[in-house]
């Protein structure tokens, strides 16, 4: 599994992020479920999942990285070794832009606090006979809103997804 690109473009985007940070929050965590479906198997694949994860606030926007590992306990084998597990890696990567920041100007419109434009991609692989390796590349305006319990954030996005599939032409 060629996990080396993924990771270090999310390190990338998590260290450019925080050297310009207002604000930042940095997590590490820890889940199990039982309750996955993979293609070709018919019964549940319980994994153990950790994740490291990153938001912060600058000057113009914000950021979002998130890196979860998936290992799975049984059912689903690794393609390199039926006795091994499958390994999973996923990477989700946003940004939002604020134009009220950029261009120097405030917004009286209501509830609407700002209008910002929202990037970024997600992108995984794992290492099975499937081989996926989605890469998600999205882009598109956000509206900013203020409600009474803090605020709401609302996106319409560009969106475009490519795959791949291993098992298709053996």
């Amino acid at each position: 599994m060629k996990l080396a690109p993924l990771v270090a473009a999310g390190l990338i985007a998590a260290a450019g992020s925080a050297q310009a940070a207002d604000f930042s929050d940095t997590w590490i965590g820890y889940r199990y479920s039982s309750g996955y479906a993979e293609p070709a198997i018919a019964a549940d694949v319980p994994k153990n999942i950790f994740t490291l994860a990153h938001f912060s606030g600058y000057k113009y926007g914000t950021n979002f990285f998130s890196l979860d590992i998936l290992r799975s306990l049984e059912n689903d084998p690794a393609n390199r070794n039926s006795t091994s597990q499958a390994q999973e890696l996923y990477v989700a990567y946003r940004s939002s832009v604020s134009s009220s920041k950029t261009l120097g100007m405030k917004y009286d419109l209501g509830p609407v606090r700002d209008f910002s434009l929202t990037f970024g991609f997600d992108a995984g692989t794992k290492d099975t006979a499937f081989a996926p390796k989605p890469l998600k590349l999205l882009i598109g305006p956000t509206v900013n809103l203020n409600i009474p319990m803090g605020f709401l954030d609302l996106s319409l996005l560009a969106y475009n997804e490519t795959n791949y599939n291993g098992i298709v032409g053996k």
